[in-house]
């Protein structure tokens, strides 16, 4: 157990557009966590459905959750980092208002930075469900140490980033996520991180990641498709000889990927 202590470690940063239909079950996970001392920063990116109601309506049930709304649609990287602006804490915790977190999710995490001083970054598993909360598929093969995850960052990206924990002087020392990064913003900040941190996984789902016809994924998937291709070709020249690590996880990573579009294509 991680020791309770008076002010709160965490902050969770949340950005928000357009996901009225999930976000009361989001909140609820964030709320129901194990660790209670965190504050959870709630961005509306000019969301035009229901999504700023409900989150006022958490915000006077509970003051750990802040809601700041942008005036228009700035997009994910712009939204991220104004609510990296004002966190306060330690940590920082990036979650997406689509998905539900595990109740010990800030614990475990919490605890592997606490006991592990020379990590800078925790990632965790999933488990894949639809826009009703049906099961698909855990995704379970990330790598868990930081030299089998920096071997593979140059091509894919082993980091889920609604699961992380992040130590706050990495965005301090190094800057936060990219505005132009529209689609992969996290990706392209891990990118930058593996020059200088350090990341590991924890080998246990710790999110229910939430695939619905909105999700970027889903929405921008031949843009995605296209440009990792573009990308793959450019660094391929670049690499050292592939690993098992590396190649396990490609691999494994386009069967999870395809039997999670497929049971949504058939469902």
């Amino acid at each position: 157990m991680v020791p309770e202590r008076n002010n709160p470690l965490i902050s969770i940063v949340l950005p928000v557009y357009n996901t009225a239909d999930y976000l009361e079950a989001c909140l609820e996970s964030v709320l129901a966590q194990t660790y209670a001392h965190f504050e959870c920063i709630v961005i509306d990116d000019a969301s035009h459905d229901r999504s700023v109601v409900i989150i006022e309506q958490y915000a006077r049930k509970d003051p750990r959750i802040r809601l700041l709304q942008n005036e228009t649609n700035q997009g994910i990287g712009y939204t991220r980092n104004r609510g990296l602006e004002v966190a306060s804490w330690t940590y920082i915790a990036n979650f997406d208002s689509d998905d539900i977190a595990f109740p010990e999710w800030l614990e475990t995490q919490l605890q592997y930075l606490e006991t592990h001083p020379d990590t800078d970054i925790v990632g965790a598993n999933f488990v894949f469900i639809d826009r009703l909360g049906n099961r698909l598929l855990e995704k379970n093969n990330f790598p868990e140490h930081d030299r089998d995850i920096k071997k593979v960052i140059p091509l894919v990206c082993p980091i889920a980033n609604n699961t992380v924990l992040i130590r706050k002087k990495c965005f301090d020392e190094m800057g936060a996520y990219r505005p132009s990064a529209h689609v992969a913003e996290d990706y392209d900040l891990w990118m930058r991180f593996r020059e200088r941190y350090v990341f590991h996984n924890t080998q246990k789902s710790l999110v229910y990641y939430r695939v619905h016809g909105q999700n970027s994924i889903i929405r921008e998937r031949d843009r995605i498709i296209r440009e990792t291709m573009a990308d793959f070709r450019n660094k391929v020249r670049y690499l050292y000889p592939p690993s098992f690590v590396l190649i396990r996880f490609i691999f494994l990573s386009f069967v999870s990927y395809g039997i999670v579009f497929i049971r949504l294509k058939f469902r």
